[in-house]
């Protein structure tokens, strides 16, 4: 449809008469006013109704923050509860931890107590120092002869060992058969002859009386007596058999004073009464007389080549004594000493000594003022090697030390050792030791138990003294068995006796053992030796 300039124009005036109204309404202001009005009602309305939701929210927040607050304070309540528990059960569980540590350090200590006193317990003398003799009911001690089942005694095919015969002291009884008696006729007597003796003894009491015959002087009339020999100065005096006698019983056979006495008495038929306190004399005034035979024996050990040396524990009227003995070169010196140690070696032939000493390994023993050499006792070694098999189950180093000792006994008994073995045997030793080494590392010692581990210190410290003869030139003993059999009669002494009185009394019974161990290792007459020390 096509539009002409009048229509056009009208229609552009009408538009612009519009678009001129509209500029007016909004210059004026209505056009804001109105849309802010209804902005307001619309945001009103929004206002409203979030305020509404607002306080419905305050509402809903007081009341949740009411429960929450509740809920807080029974949390509280219940954590505070919870926390009183906690320390409680924490409390309770730190006490029964203490009391659970307490008693496992108890009982390790209960286990050590008893690992202890059943070391103690078990030790005897397989394990330990302790001789057999503490022991009578032990059961046999095994030695490397085989049984031969043979009853003892001689035989058969054995060369026979005869009695020892003697000459003839009463008149020789002559036997003739019944049938020669009865027929002389028939027999006659040839040279051959077959004889039998019995050997007997008799007691017989000798008296010698000594009288010494009044001179009266013509001119004074003083009387004037010889003097009575110097053995001769009671009424009734007893010889030097009687005394020699009294000392063999009291000293070496152990027998008691008032026994010795009705020994006397029964074997003299009631002749010799000789009293305790004369037979109680006998050897101190033995003593006196030999003092410079033990001198002598003295200087005879110090050339020996090694010499055995112990002690043992004797008691004087309660109060302990030691009785030490030296052996060397078939001689024995018993010593008395208050005090065990350095100055108990002091008082022995060991003090001066400069060769080697066997001794059972006493610490006193390596003091410096002493110059001997040393040579340790294996035997002792060996038992103490058991104990520690016997407390130590776990360990290997103890029975290998044992079996190689016991080999290195066996080799040098038999003479076969040559150098080579020697070194081998002594490497051997060494090695052990290391193995005893890394064994307490994986094993700690107790402080219950520690004689294993302080063995295995003491085989290392002193193994050229525990070795040393194996390379000596001087055949040295592997073990002190010498002194341990002199201390013997002494225990025995000590044990009949119980407790000896005085200390001159000890004193004179280690004199006259010095002699009398010193004869029989000599294979003397002891009886002989003391006939002649009651003559001097």
């Amino acid at each position: 449809m096509e539009i002409n300039f009048e229509q056009g124009y009208n229609m552009l005036r009408g538009e612009n008469y519009r678009i001129q109204k509209e500029l007016d309404y909004y210059r004026s202001g209505l056009a804001e006013s109105d849309a802010f009005r209804k902005l307001k009602q619309t945001d009103d309305k929004k206002i409203h109704s979030l305020e509404w939701a607002l306080d419905l929210a305050k509402k809903r927040d007081k009341k949740n923050r009411q429960t929450i607050k509740d809920q807080q304070a029974e949390i509280n309540h219940a954590r505070e509860r919870y926390e009183k528990k906690y320390r409680e059960y924490e409390e309770a569980y730190d006490k029964y931890q203490r009391e659970i540590e307490d008693m496992q350090k108890e009982v390790e200590k209960l286990k050590g107590i008893i690992s202890k006193l059943s070391a103690q317990i078990n030790r005897d003398y397989t394990n330990s120092s302790i001789p057999s003799s503490r022991d009578p009911n032990h059961r046999k001690i095994a030695n490397s002869r085989e049984s031969s089942g043979l009853k003892p005694g001689a035989q058969a095919g054995h060369k026979a060992s005869h009695r020892t015969r003697m000459t003839p002291t009463e008149q020789i009884i002559e036997l003739i058969p019944r049938e020669v008696v009865e027929h002389p006729e028939d027999w006659e007597a040839t040279k051959q002859i077959h004889s039998r003796q019995v050997l007997d003894i008799q007691f017989s009491v000798s008296c010698t009386q000594y009288e010494a015959i009044g001179f009266k002087n013509r001119k004074n009339h003083h009387i004037l007596y010889s003097a009575f020999p110097s053995n001769v100065v009671n009424e009734v005096n007893y010889g030097k058999g009687i005394k020699a006698l009294c000392c063999i019983l009291t000293s070496y056979c152990n027998v008691s004073i008032r026994k010795t006495s009705s020994l006397l008495k029964e074997l003299t038929g009631d002749q010799i009464h000789i009293s305790v306190g004369t037979i109680a004399g006998l050897p101190g005034d033995l003593s006196s007389r030999t003092a410079e035979d033990r001198l002598q024996l003295r200087r005879n050990m110090m050339s020996a080549p090694f010499m055995n040396h112990d002690a043992t524990a004797v008691r004087i009227n309660g109060v302990n004594w030691n009785i030490y003995v030296s052996a060397a070169g078939g001689n024995a010196i018993y010593s008395l000493c208050r005090h065990k140690g350095i100055e108990g070696i002091k008082a022995t032939p060991a003090a001066d000594y400069l060769n080697t000493l066997i001794h059972d390994h006493d610490s006193s023993y390596y003091n410096e003022e002493f110059q001997f050499h040393h040579q340790e006792c294996l035997a002792h070694l060996i038992r103490y090697c058991q104990d520690s098999i016997d407390n130590e189950p776990h360990l290997t180093w103890n029975i290998q030390m044992k079996e190689h000792l016991q080999s290195i006994i066996h080799q040098y008994k038999s003479g076969e050792m040559n150098a080579e073995e020697i070194e081998a045997a002594v490497c051997r030793y060494y090695r052990i030791l290391q193995t005893a080494e890394y064994e307490y590392e994986q094993n700690p010692p107790t402080k219950y138990y520690r004689d294993g581990f302080a063995l295995a210190k003491r085989l290392r410290a002193y193994a050229e003294e525990t070795l040393n003869f194996l390379t000596s030139e001087d055949n040295l003993p592997y073990t002190n068995n010498l002194s341990e059999r002199l201390l013997r009669a002494c225990k025995m002494k000590y044990h009949a006796a119980c407790t000896f009185r005085s200390e001159e009394s000890v004193l004179a019974y280690c004199n006259i053992m010095s002699l009398i161990e010193t004869a029989v290792m000599r294979d003397e007459s002891i009886y002989q030796m003391m006939l002649e020390g009651f003559s001097r």
